[in-house]
């Protein structure tokens, strides 16, 4: 086992006891891994790290630290601790210090929103599980489409269900700039290349390779006009294509309801049932009053819970995990809508445990 493994075992232990009873997929622990900032320090070493965004988080993985933020009095925060509770590094343009309490101690800057759409991601695909392999499969290639990133939680699963699949060999011109463009795709199996003849050039000149989870054809019938460039297959492969009207239809509207903050305070008011669909730790450390806890891991298990005649106000972190988790409530017959921004963006009250 070489050490880039060893650090993601060890990081997945680490964040198994954030998520309780849950874990982080071994491709999202990946891309964290790749993503964040680590740091080994022996006894009594120290180091200043600044604070980059305000959702950064430090995580010890092994060892202990003594962490300090702005002169307060330090925390100790460890792997053994319960639930690894995370350490907050305070405002944005300030410095934490840490000290090591044991030689090799090793932690991490994550930061949290990154985290916290990973978690997204893997929720996301286990709901399209529920339904087939096939449409699983999909969820798992396209994880990382930019294009698809943009779209609410359940236009993701409803696009892959109606998208259709293409065979295609090396040579094929899928799509010829100038033309009108009729269809969306994505790449599901295989390479291609994208050329483009701009005013100037007397010959199309190669912009850029695709690969698969990559898509084409959005520009077109984003604005009703021509193709801006032709793409061709490199390869053999497979597409996935969605029709022109099916694009507009769940590109350009939303299936689950979402409310800003301020009317979300309004509509618990009137007699909405808060919902928290984060991990336990996350609720200990900040809620909002008067919620129910049901993190969105436990929420199909769970869902016989719930009362079918009450209205659900659905929140998590960054209100990712909550389109999810109304979806899931939504497809079931549920009255829910999720918040806006999540507690994250949450202007009143909170409270902690801590």
């Amino acid at each position: 086992m070489n050490g880039s493994q060893e650090t993601l075992i060890t990081l997945a232990e680490s964040l198994n006891l954030l998520s309780s009873a849950t874990s982080v997929s071994a491709s999202r622990l990946t891309e964290l891994v790749n993503q964040s900032r680590s740091f080994v320090l022996q006894q009594g070493e120290s180091v200043r790290i600044r604070r980059r965004t305000d959702s950064d988080y430090l995580y010890v993985i092994s060892g202990a630290a003594d962490i300090r933020v702005d002169g307060m009095a330090p925390r100790r925060v460890g792997p053994e601790l319960a639930f690894n509770p995370p350490c907050p590094m305070g405002d944005t343009d300030t410095y934490v210090e840490v000290m090591a309490l044991n030689d090799a101690t090793r932690l991490y800057q994550i930061d949290r929103d990154k985290l916290d759409y990973l978690i997204f991601w893997d929720e996301l695909i286990q709901a399209s599980a529920d339904e087939n392999k096939e449409l699983r499969r999909r969820m798992e290639k396209i994880q990382n489409s930019l294009a698809l990133r943009r779209l609410p939680a359940e236009n993701v699963i409803e696009c892959l269900r109606r998208m259709q699949s293409q065979s295609v060999v090396a040579g094929d011109e899928i799509i010829t700039q100038g033309k009108p463009g009729t269809t969306f795709y994505m790449i599901d199996e295989g390479e291609a290349e994208v050329w483009k003849q701009d005013l100037y050039d007397d010959a199309p000149q190669m912009v850029c390779r695709l690969k698969p989870g990559d898509t084409f054809g959005e520009e077109a019938l984003v604005t009703g006009g021509t193709r801006n460039a032709s793409v061709r297959m490199i390869t053999p492969g497979k597409l996935l294509v969605l029709e022109k009207e099916d694009f507009t239809e769940l590109f350009s509207a939303s299936m689950v309801a979402e409310v800003e903050a301020e009317l979300a305070k309004s509509m618990m008011e009137k007699g909405y049932t808060l919902l928290d669909v984060r991990y336990e730790e996350e609720f200990e450390e900040s809620h909002i009053p008067g919620c129910t806890l049901l993190p969105l891991n436990e929420l199909r298990n769970r869902v016989d819970e719930l009362n079918p005649e009450q209205k659900y106000l659905v929140y998590c972190r960054s209100g990712k995990r909550s389109a999810v988790a109304t979806l899931l409530l939504t497809q079931r017959g549920f009255k829910a809508v999720s918040m806006i921004g999540g507690i994250r963006d949450w202007p009143f009250e909170k409270k902690s445990l801590w």
